[in-house]
Formats: C-alpha cells, structure tokens, sequence
C-alpha cells in the first residue's frame, strides 16, 4: 500500500490530528504487509525461489536477500548491547526485523510536516519509541524492491509516554534539513543550499517541491515524479552544475539498486573491495548526493 498525502488527509480511518500548522499525525488505515525479502527475514527462511517467481534474474534476487539480510545481522551484532534492544526485548536478528517492520506498516502513530517521516509505536512494555524515515521509503513501502535500509538503534528515540514522545516529535519536525551541494561552471565553483520544501506521495509517483539557494536567489525546483538522480543530472544554474556522484562517470545504477532506492543510490565503480570486482555487492553503495576527489565529470545530458 503506497501512501498519498492528499488521500491522507481526506480518509477519516486515518484519525489526521494538526498539532501544529506544520505538523499533523496520522494513522495508517489498516496494516501494510512486509516486503518479500523482510517478509523472508521474519520467516527465518532463506529460499529465494519464492520471492517474485516470475522474475528472470534469480541471482540478482538471491543475492539482493543476501545483502539485506547481512545488513540486518551487522546492525544487531554492532548493537547487542544498546538500551533499545535491552528495552524491548530485541534478542535477535529476527525481532530486530520484527521491530523495523512493525514501525513500517503498524506503527501506533505517524507524523509528518510534508517533508520527513516520523512513526511512534508503543511496545507490549508501554515503551514508546520513535523512528524517523526516508520519506520516499516510508510512502512507497513495500513497492517493488523496497526493503528500507536497518534502523539505527543509537538514533531511536525512547520514551515512557506518549505525551513525552510527542515533546520530541514536535522538536525533530520543527527543523529542516539543507543539503549543500557543490556547483562547478569550468573552474569555478560555488555552493547550494538545497532545501526540502515538501513532499505528496501519489500512487504513481512522487513529487518533491525543494528550494535552492544559489548566488543570492532562492529557485523553487519540483520534481514530479523524477528521481534524484534525475534532478540532479538536469539541475542547472548559470551554468553551474551539480558534482556529485549523479554527475559523476564513475557511478553506477543496477536496475535492482535503482528499483530500491527510487534513484537515490547506485554504486562508485572505483569502490571495490578485494578482488571482488564483479560482483555489485562488494562495490561501495553511495548516494547520488555524495561526492568525493576522484569526481569525473560525464557530458551534461
């Protein structure tokens, strides 16, 4: 079930509360059914056979699960010992899944102020804990590929209360986050302010208003339904350019990485690990906003 603001709003199953002309809170109309591969995790199997059996590329599934399953067993042995997982009874690989997903698609509450995402779910112990969320991950949860990276245990907020818990949410979504880019034109270089200026999640596509502050203007730039790999390849200022790694020759899509990320992420072809050039996991997954030295730049589309 993708999530749409504007269908949000108008649902009465959704309980939508204003705490503030920023903010509002809402409940999801009913449970959302994991993706396949968590669905996979919180079953304890691991025969990918039975995840999208139509799908031709079985060792580009199999070896997607692989990742995400290694990436769930790194953040709960790196994290064994923190107070969430003490807290909520989190004693292995398959509670930590269970935990993730009961924030994605059963959360006691969501909030938003039409840029970030934050759940609170209250736990069999009344413990009241809050996750904040990639916007594009939270409304397109579970389409296609997306799997949503672990949570970070060190970054959820725990609270005895929901009017506490709600203290910290009105403090989290009233501050925004800018992004500052580099921008070349030749040799010159510049800065840009990029500032998420809200977001409507439709069932095709999603459309994300931003504000760039550049030599003294502010531009209003909207994606309808483009990616960020997209919007940064076309954004143009004075001739200025964008580097990052979405500009960059060196970075790479695979059509599973771009599926699951909404073209967020791919990987840095100069990145490898060992010898293991060839296979896409042991190259290092970047954003699309990330940017480092050995930037080429590629011809402007």
């Amino acid at each position: 079930m993708q999530l749409d603001l504007g269908d949000i709003l108008a649902t009465p199953a959704c309980n939508v509360r204003h705490l503030a002309p920023h903010l509002i809170r809402f409940e999801l109309p009913s449970p959302r059914e994991p993706s396949p591969y968590l669905g996979l995790l919180l079953a304890g199997g691991d025969q990918t056979s039975t995840l999208f059996p139509g799908a031709p590329n079985r060792e580009g599934i199999a070896e997607h699960f692989v990742g995400i399953r290694d990436q769930f067993v790194a953040a709960f042995s790196a994290h064994r010992a923190c107070e969430l997982f003490r807290l909520v009874a989190i004693d292995s690989v398959t509670a930590f899944v269970r935990f993730q997903v009961s924030h994605l698609c059963a959360p006691t509450f969501a909030y938003t102020n039409a840029v970030s995402v934050l759940t609170v779910l209250r736990t069999a112990d009344d413990v009241w804990t809050i996750v904040r969320h990639d916007p594009y991950d939270f409304a397109a949860f579970p389409s296609g590929l997306t799997s949503a990276p672990p949570i970070d245990p060190e970054a959820v907020g725990i609270f005895s209360s929901l009017a506490a818990a709600e203290t910290h949410v009105h403090s989290l979504l009233g501050r925004l986050e800018v992004r500052a880019l580099g921008m070349t034109r030749g040799q010159e270089t510049r800065t840009l302010l990029l500032q998420d200026a809200g977001r409507l999640w439709r069932a095709s596509r999603n459309v994300v208003q931003r504000l760039a502050h550049f030599g003294g203007d502010i531009i209003k730039i909207t994606s309808d339904g483009e990616e960020p790999f997209t919007m940064l390849n076309r954004l143009e200022l004075d001739g200025f350019r964008p580097r990052t790694c979405a500009t960059c020759s060196h970075f790479q899509f695979s059509g599973m990485s771009r599926d699951s990320s909404g073209g967020s992420k791919g990987y840095c072809g100069l990145r490898l690990t060992g010898d293991a050039a060839a296979n896409r996991r042991a190259r290092a997954i970047v954003s699309v906003f990330d940017v480092c030295e050995e930037h080429e730049r590629k011809p402007a589309p």
